[in-house]
């Protein structure tokens, strides 16, 4: 599934929406002028009205003979005031939305009210393995749980709380500029200092400014990746086949904000799967995309791992940020 699938799925949400708005909207209705007859009787003499002043202005407009008192004709019919009210009241009550009334639409962009819930629900639905977790967000990040102790790194002593303090404010400003000049963006670190649930925090707060936002361990990508390199390789592929393992791929082309967790961790799926994950990232940068990359290795260990010419290349347009201390999560358990 491609994104342009995924914007299409949120149009069909709320047409599905309309749809129902509609026939619980006429059911209301229906019901209103069965127990006002006389409200309905008035209703009925103004539509009559309207369309005998309709058809008086189409005949003279066709003999060229349209007075000004004609063309005031139809739009001067009041509609009840009382039945104005009662569709007002009806229309409220049955759209999922009355900001933008189920459109999606509002002041010309997207609806601040409705819009995001449904984007991210239609994301949970289709592609929920390939997002962040949900209550990996800025609202549940626990500062306390960062140690105040002093650790040695290579630029000298400093306290993991002090550090993620300065990476929070960091990340605060990545999302304020998001997407338009945000850096990308290398988190290193031992494991369970914090760098993925961070990453996930940023890419939850991505969906909901209704961007699309992946988080894929660098396994999952090399699979993905390997995947259609076979289809296309082989002859036997059904067009199907082919087209699903491209979507796939696209989708770490097209997202908005990609989050690489886990650098360094192979399959032996692929040849030369930084040369690989070079040639997505080069296609991403190309179209203006971010891309987040979480790595255990610190720089040396990852240049021992990969060739380091392409390693070099990898990090030209990324800004590194050290994650530092104890393994959280082994202090929460």
């Amino acid at each position: 599934m491609n994104k342009a699938e995924l914007l299409n799925k949120v149009k069909n949400v709320y047409s599905e929406r309309q749809l129902i708005a509609s026939l619980k909207r006429d059911q209301l209705l229906a019901h209103y002028r069965d127990n006002n007859p006389q409200e309905a009787k008035k209703l009925e003499s103004q539509a009559e009205s309207r369309w005998e002043d309709l058809n008086n202005i189409l005949e003279l407009a066709a003999k060229n003979a349209l007075p000004s008192v004609a063309k005031n004709t139809l739009t001067e019919s009041p509609t009840s005031t009382d039945f104005n009210e009662v569709y007002k009241e009806i229309s409220n009550s049955t759209n999922f939305c009355n900001l933008c009334n189920d459109t999606a639409i509002y002041n010309g962009g997207k609806c601040p009210k409705c819009f995001s819930a449904t984007w991210v629900q239609v994301l949970r639905e289709n592609i929920d393995p390939l997002l962040p977790q949900k209550e990996h967000n800025f609202d549940n990040f626990d500062l306390n749980i960062f140690s105040e102790d002093s650790v040695n790194t290579a630029v000298g002593k400093v306290k993991p709380r002090k550090q993620i303090e300065g990476i929070l404010e960091l990340s605060k400003q990545f999302l304020e500029d998001f997407p338009k000049s945000s850096d990308n963006l290398f988190f290193t670190g031992r494991a369970g200092t914090g760098k993925t649930y961070l990453a996930e925090c940023i890419a939850n707060d991505v969906l909901e400014k209704n961007y699309l936002a992946l988080v894929l361990d660098m396994l999952k990508i090399e699979e993905i990746i390997n995947n259609l390199r076979t289809k296309q390789r082989s002859f036997s592929t059904k067009a199907e086949q082919l087209s699903k393992a491209q979507n796939d791929y696209n989708l770490l082309l097209e997202a908005d904000l990609l989050v690489i967790d886990d650098l360094g961790l192979q399959t032996d799926l692929l040849t030369n799967p930084l040369a690989e994950l070079i040639a997505i990232l080069r296609e991403r940068n190309i179209n203006k995309k971010v891309t987040i990359i979480t790595s255990n290795y610190d720089i040396k260990d990852l240049k021992k791992v990969f060739d380091e010419r392409l390693f070099s290349r990898l990090m030209q347009n990324f800004k590194m940020l050290p994650f530092v201390g104890d393994d959280l999560r082994l202090k929460r358990r």
